[in-house]
């Protein structure tokens, strides 16, 4: 049975305080869950709660002048769901940093089969794969360590900081893959190590411990890739289709359609279906150093989306949350790619700019209505994280159980 805290009264920053009562119930409940809240308005409601206690501690913050208490209340549960419609603000609290969850623990390299398990069998050949919010990654192979040239040291070529199997494992499931003359995979002007068959191996294995998974990606003829790569739409289909699990469609699957496969998707390369994006308000790569810019592109992606979509709707959808950087160099000349290599924000920029923010953002949002495909330089642990809570948080939403 799980422990409560002893009366304490915490003192300093109340923030400060939850964490260290957080830290406390851990210690005393290893493996549990705990979700620390207050509020003056409403109780968060519990679904299915096993080897669960509440109890309450005291935080108390100010100067000589003036010093308030506030009390906290909190859950430790080992399994079941917390209903929450607050947030982080001064009226609705909810403490509990990165691992704030609904569902208990989410199973990062299994969350596909654990949503599946929430939404049910019926369900599941009802709603298409776009239906969900889907953590992606923007260049997914282009990593420090598979850049065999000089610009490896000018922070120009590199979008993620670990490989494919490591983005798999972290909950990452749709991949932007580019490729040149006999599949080589690129990234723009840059050539990476390494063919298409290799990240597919990747893919194939994580599946086959995974069974329970679906994994998107596109293999996308670069429009820097040396010329006679207009043959790669046949190869990549053939290549697809040689393992066992690989899928290429004509039409967008069901979740029930796609399990344990990796499925090949269109988007301006080859591939299946074309996904769409939310009118108006796609980045345009215009002011690409402009941080701020980008961040309100972003915004009013994620809001459009979220606001305009319909889960039914068939459509794919695309949030991205990357960079905008050396798309247009093969148009420019090569003094203005010399002054962009000085001038130019760099990706890794961009991502510690902008995944604050759209962490923030999903943490205030969650669940309110359907993301679509949310793309990321450089993906966290925590940002992936918080998109596979977004699942969780809206099918609960919508009654399932």
């Amino acid at each position: 049975m799980a422990q409560k805290l002893e009366p304490v009264c915490y003192t300093g920053p109340h923030v400060r305080n939850c964490e260290k009562a957080k830290a406390k119930l851990l210690e005393l409940n290893p493996g549990f869950n705990v979700f620390i809240y207050w509020s003056i308005a409403q109780s968060p409601s519990t679904r299915g709660m096993r080897d669960c206690v509440q109890g309450t501690f005291e935080s108390k913050f100010g100067d000589r002048w003036y010093t308030k208490t506030w009390t906290y209340n909190y859950f430790v549960f080992q399994e079941g769901t917390i209903i929450w419609d607050g947030s982080r603000s001064n009226q609705n609290l909810c403490i509990t940093d990165s691992n704030y969850e609904r569902v208990g623990k989410v199973d990062r390299a299994n969350w596909m089969g654990q949503l599946r398990g929430l939404l049910g069998t019926e369900r599941q050949s009802k709603l298409y794969l776009s239906s969900l919010a889907l953590p992606s990654t923007h260049d997914s192979h282009a990593t420090a360590g598979n850049i065999k040239s000089i610009v490896r040291y000018t922070g120009l070529g590199d979008c993620q900081a670990v490989g494919v199997k490591e983005q798999l494992e972290m909950g990452v499931r749709c991949f932007d893959l580019r490729i040149g003359v006999g599949l080589h995979l690129r990234h723009g002007l840059v050539p990476l190590s390494g063919y298409l068959r290799d990240v597919l191996n990747v893919m194939s294995q994580f599946l086959d411990a995974h069974p329970s998974e679906t994994i998107m990606f596109q293999a996308k003829r670069d429009q820097n890739g040396a010329p006679g790569a207009e043959s790669a739409p046949h190869e990549v289909r053939e290549l697809v289709r040689s393992y066992p699990r690989g899928q290429v469609l004509d039409a967008q699957p069901t979740l029930a359609d796609c399990i344990g496969k990796m499925v090949l998707y269109h988007d301006g390369g080859v591939g299946a279906w074309k996904p769409c994006e939310s009118d108006g308000v796609r980045p345009t790569g215009q002011g690409r150093n402009d941080l701020e810019e980008r961040w309100d592109q972003v915004q009013k992606h994620l809001e459009w989306v979220t606001t305009n979509r319909k889960i039914d709707d068939g459509l794919w959808w695309t949030v991205s949350c990357a960079a905008e950087t050396i798309s247009r160099w093969n148009t420019e000349s090569k003094l203005k790619v010399v002054i962009g290599l000085v001038e130019i924000t760099r990706p890794f920029a961009f991502a510690n700019y902008l995944i604050p923010l759209t962490l923030d953002w999903l943490v205030h949002h969650r669940g309110q209505g359907t993301l679509g495909r949310v793309e990321l330089d450089f993906a966290s642990d925590q940002i992936v994280h918080e998109i596979l809570l977004w699942n969780f948080d809206y099918f609960l939403s919508l009654g399932c159980t």
